[in-house]
């Protein structure tokens, strides 16, 4: 047996996903308030003379400083424009991004040491409590020599609102792009099926009961009547994936379907499974391969709700150790789900890094999903009004649908007397409806 690379066999479907999907909470990339001149040009301003126009789009709030000092936006790269904080300029804000009921958050930027010097740490900072209080993050050196370097970092976590803060360096000007915070669904089980063997051996043969107790994922491996399962090992050919669970087709002495019971869904939905896969055959195989249909070679995966019917899930021909990505069907998360791996009909393949992950409850409901019909509400977070552009009606409702402030031909409506909390603003202007997001202080 040998390790052959495999052509990339793509069968999609509509239930398939080849990355893990994230949730974007805020992105901003410092395009919308000037026009481009030249490399290098450099527009000076004060935040407050922008507020309202700051591309954010999901979850988009305004960008401060502390006394309102001039920010700067260089243009590079392109007519791309930068965020630039010279090492005497004032640290840059963007205050309360909402994140409430996303509890796994990672700030991605590019960032960029100006002046062709040696990489550096950004200093980034971040507040979950509106700026009282302000944690370091754990940032790395990147952007030397000119280079945009695309970093991401975890995020603390945060019950309703997230700021963050940029801040100068000690000697040199830097530059920040591409503000992103995404929510990653937390992880809900795993197994890299590495149990306590050691990383050595091609092939290993098993009751599996012998290994019980010992996963990494904390559940138990189970076949019927304890039949023998195998991990293949480093010496297959993929020693940087260490062990994976191998299963033989039902061409010759198929491998026992695996089944691993119990693993809790309680607060969490939209269920994705993730896991890598690469197919096995003798060399005289792999023309073959190609010809037979997906149906016969793709691998066996099925779920099982509680005690409910088991249900097959759509995979995918790719291999070479590709990521697949299944978006699960809803489940009743208040009974655990299993998992049953089962061999194809005409080919053998390993299977690794099986991963489920979910969102918490009531997640997707509060984010607001904001399009090219976004209304940027300003100001946001707000105390006593917001402005709607004299918009001919404006509505605006809880996160639960109930309306809970209505006005007519307004340009600004008093919102002093709701509750603090977050409440979606409906404006009509000219026949068009937008639809924004208001933080209420």
């Amino acid at each position: 047996m040998k390790k052959i690379t495999l052509l990339l066999f793509v069968a999609l479907t509509g239930m398939l996903n080849i990355a893990n999907a994230q949730q974007i909470l805020y992105n901003e990339t410092f395009e919308s308030n000037v026009a481009p001149v030249s490399d290098s040009y450099e527009y000076i301003f004060k935040p407050s003379t922008k507020a309202g126009t700051w591309s954010g789009g999901v979850n988009g709030v305004n960008i401060e400083t502390a006394a309102d000092d001039s920010i700067i936006l260089r243009q590079g790269w392109g007519n791309q424009f930068n965020l630039k904080i010279r090492s005497t300029g004032a640290a840059v804000i963007i205050p309360n991004i909402n994140v409430a009921g996303f509890p796994n958050l990672t700030l991605s930027y590019d960032f960029v040491v100006e002046g062709g010097v040696a990489a550096e740490v950004p200093n980034i900072q971040a507040s979950v409590d509106g700026g009282t209080t302000w944690v370091t993050l754990n940032t790395v050196a990147s952007g030397g020599y000119w280079g945009k370097s695309t970093m991401s970092i975890a995020l603390p976590v945060a019950t309703s609102t997230i700021s963050l803060r940029l801040n100068p360096n000690a000697v040199h000007a830097v530059i920040f792009d591409n503000i992103k915070i995404t929510e990653t669904p937390a992880k809900l089980y795993s197994e890299n099926f590495e149990a306590d063997f050691a990383a050595s051996g091609d092939l290993k043969t098993f009751a599996p009961s012998t290994e019980a107790g010992k996963w990494i994922g904390g559940k138990d491996l189970v076949t019927d009547l304890d039949a023998n399962i195998q991990l293949r090992g480093d010496n297959g050919g993929w020693a940087s994936h260490g062990y994976c669970l191998q299963m033989n087709s039902a061409t010759g002495t198929p491998s026992a379907p695996v089944t691993i019971s119990g693993i809790a869904l309680t607060g969490y939905d939209h269920l994705q499974l993730s896991f890598e896969v690469q197919w096995l055959w003798w060399s005289a195989g792999e023309d073959a391969f190609g010809a037979n249909p997906a149906s016969e070679k793709s691998p066996g995966i099925e779920i099982q709700n509680g005690t409910g019917a088991w249900t097959a899930l759509t995979t995918s021909v790719i291999g070479d150790f590709a990521t697949q990505t299944l978006t699960l069907p809803a489940v009743n998360n208040t009974l655990p789900l299993n998992i049953r791996i089962s061999p194809s009909m005409r080919y053998s393949y390993i299977i690794n890094d099986l991963l489920l992950s979910g969102k918490a409850v009531g997640s997707t409901t509060n984010a607001i999903q904001l399009s090219d019909n976004s209304f940027k509400v300003y100001p946001n977070p707000a105390t006593n009004y917001i402005l709607t552009n004299n918009a001919q009606k404006v509505t605006i409702t809880d996160l639960n649908g109930r309306l809970v402030k209505e006005a007519f031909n307004a340009e600004k409506v008093d919102v002093s007397s709701l509750a603090k909390g977050v409440y979606i603003v409906k404006v009509n202007v000219d026949g068009a409806t937008k639809i924004g997001k208001l933080i209420k202080q």
